[in-house]
């Protein structure tokens, strides 16, 4: 895993500011969860980090690596989405761990996750 640092990160539709002037650092084996209300944004950032959604302003690195302007696929990260229950059947640690699981990640890791 990588630290995710974003800094004065903004997102515009047309003349429609979604977000503006975002800073926020995530260190190396954090887990953090974004909480508010819907059309606040958490998707929308989530998004910018992946890569999925391209960001008007400001700056996203993953490790020391700028990735502001990488293609998804080239910043080797992913997102759950806003609906827990993924798989049904699975506990909400279980989803979240099913990733890591599926990478060959050590039983620690994922318990610690």
């Amino acid at each position: 895993m990588a630290h995710v640092e974003i800094e004065n990160v903004s997102k515009a539709y047309g003349p429609y500011k979604i977000i503006e002037g975002l800073d926020l650092t995530v260190a190396d084996e954090e887990f953090v969860v974004l909480v508010g209300p819907s059309g606040c944004g958490k998707t929308t950032t989530l998004r910018m980090i992946a890569g999925l959604e391209a960001v008007t302003g400001g700056t996203i690195r993953i490790g020391n690596r700028d990735v502001t302007q990488l293609r998804p696929g080239l910043r080797n990260c992913a997102m759950v989405f806003q609906n827990y229950a993924l798989y049904p059947h699975m506990t909400v640690a279980e989803n979240i761990g099913y990733g890591m699981k599926v990478r060959g990640e050590q039983r620690a890791s994922i318990e610690k996750a």
